[in-house]
Formats: structure tokens, sequence, C-alpha cells
């Protein structure tokens, strides 16, 4: 299976550790606005194909699937020109910087039939996996609180600012997005502030579980997710360390995979699933894909809007 990577930065990088390791799939093109960058990669990951513009990458497209891992003020723009090749895409997030671009993408994969995936790697998390087969049945969960704090003065200087401004969706949906992956769809947001900058919304969902979303953008408090049953507690603050506490008082830590050690946490099995997208032609939960980032991005609309 060949795969062609668009951009040559960290996270292009933090995907082609995994890549490499995987013996079934192999990089086969690269190209970056950094031509230098590209070649430092291609060199190091054996990558026989650089190329020096996006239109020579496409027209000489030969992938099985293509990851597009370009800055957040890049990704719309290009996702739009590679969706009509009809080549299954890697997008990572987020997929647009507002709602009504990822709804534009949307649209278009629709159209062209494009099969595609959006990075949300905290998805596939091994400690969340082992969460959820200890949740077992949802409807045993009767609150979920995520916390997702934004140390707005830490956004580096030279970010775009058409990211900072949407910064909410640029990173935001980060958090937001676990509001949807523990508790499913949602019924009703209500706002409980309506200073800027610090947001609480009250969430209802479908199957009857009452959420709560806090980010104060001032704080230097981190992000976490706290879930609430008559059987259990379970906190995972930072996101990536967890236990939990059942009746009997009895705390137990959720221990990582191996590869979530290894990697960049959530790659590993977000890269399983892509391969199974480009073989099996769906999209297999945990993994998401515009439709799904849409419904993300507008309950993030809501929270940011709806007073």
């Amino acid at each position: 299976m060949k795969i062609g990577i668009i951009g040559a930065g960290n996270i292009a990088e933090e995907h082609l550790k995994v890549i490499s390791s995987i013996k079934s799939i192999s990089v086969s093109s690269i190209y970056s606005r950094t031509k230098k960058k590209s070649d430092i990669l291609a060199k190091k990951y054996k990558i026989e194909n650089v190329h020096s513009t996006l239109e020579k990458f496409i027209d000489n497209c030969s992938c099985d699937g293509i990851y597009i891992l370009v800055s957040a003020s890049q990704i719309y723009n290009i996702t739009k020109k590679l969706i009509p090749i009809n080549i299954p895409l890697f997008i990572e997030k987020p997929a647009g910087l507002i709602p009504s671009q990822t709804l534009e993408l949307l649209k278009l994969s629709n159209k062209y039939k494009t099969l595609n995936m959006v990075g949300y790697n905290r998805r596939f998390y091994s400690i969340y996996e082992d969460c959820i087969k200890l949740i077992k049945n949802p409807k045993e969960i009767s609150n979920i609180v995520v916390e997702g704090h934004e140390r707005i003065w830490k956004i580096p200087k030279k970010t775009n600012n058409s990211v900072k401004q949407n910064w909410i969706y640029a990173n935001s949906t980060h958090t937001i997005d676990l509001l949807r992956f523990f508790g499913g769809d949602i019924k009703k947001v209500t706002n409980m502030s309506k200073k800027n900058n610090n947001y609480l919304s009250i969430i209802n969902f479908k199957n009857g579980i009452i959420g709560e979303y806090f980010s104060n953008w001032n704080t230097p408090s981190g992000w976490s997710v706290k879930i609430y049953s008559k059987n259990f507690y379970i906190n995972f603050s930072p996101l990536e360390k967890g236990y939990y506490i059942d009746k009997q008082f009895n705390k137990k830590f959720f221990k990582e995979k191996k590869y979530d050690k290894k990697y960049k946490p959530g790659f590993y099995m977000q890269t399983i699933s892509f391969i199974s997208l480009i073989k099996n032609k769906i999209n297999k939960w945990p993994s998401v894909n515009l439709n799904d980032v849409y419904k993300t991005m507008k309950l993030a609309e809501k929270i940011k809007n709806n007073y």
C-alpha cells in the first residue's frame, strides 16, 4: 500500500515514525512548501519521490492514500484541491478553521465520494479504549465533565491570525470532540457564561447523560475529562493519564499500551484505522470523517455563540 505525504513539519515526522514501522505500507511521495524539509524527511524515511509543487504531487500521484499534514491555516485549501482526485484522505485537524469551511469540504467529499478520516488522535488512546471497555453500557454514565482550558498567552506570536481568531475551532475542538466521543450525540447546549474566553456550558446528550464543558483561556490549568456513574468515577488529568475508583473505593490506573509509549499517543491505532478505511471503504468507530467533525464544529459554535 503506497502513501503520499503533504507537509514536512514536526507533525508529519510523528506520522512517518508510525508509518515506517508498518511493513504493509510505504511512503512513495512527499510534498511541502519548503522543499528542503521534504528532502530531509525523504532521505531519513527513504521516500523515493519529492515534489516541488502540489500540482506535480497530484499529477504524479499513484497513491492508495494521502496524508494532509500541513499547518492549520493551509489544511482547508489543500484538502479542497485533493478531494476531487478521489483518493482516500487522512486530514489533520482542523479540517476547516470555521464550521462553514468544514461543511464545504463535507459536501465536496460527498459529491466525489472521497473516503476521508480526520485526525482526532485522542480518540485512539489505548487508555480510552480500556475506559470504554470498563463502561460497557453508556447508560451507566450520569455525568461527563470536560475541562478544555487554553493558555492563550502561550500561543506563539508567529501563529497565523486566522488561526488565532478561530482558536476554539483550530485547537479547542480537541477537547470538545471528547464530549461526543464519551457521551454520543448532543441534544441541547445551554451556556452559563457570557464572558469572552471563559466558556461554561451544560450539555444534554440524547441518551440522557448530562455533561459540562468548562474552558478558561487565562489559566495555567490543563485539560481533563471526568466521568461519573453509580458504579465508578473515572479521571483523566492530564488526558494522557487516568484512573478509576469503584464503589469499594479501590483505585486503579489505566495502563497505556507499548505503542502509545513509543509513538505520539493515539497515532499508531489511528494509522491502523486509516489503513482499514483504505482497505474496507468504511470508517470504523472511533474514527471520524468530515461528517462527524462537522458535528463537533457545530457543537463548538454553540458553545461559543449560543448565549
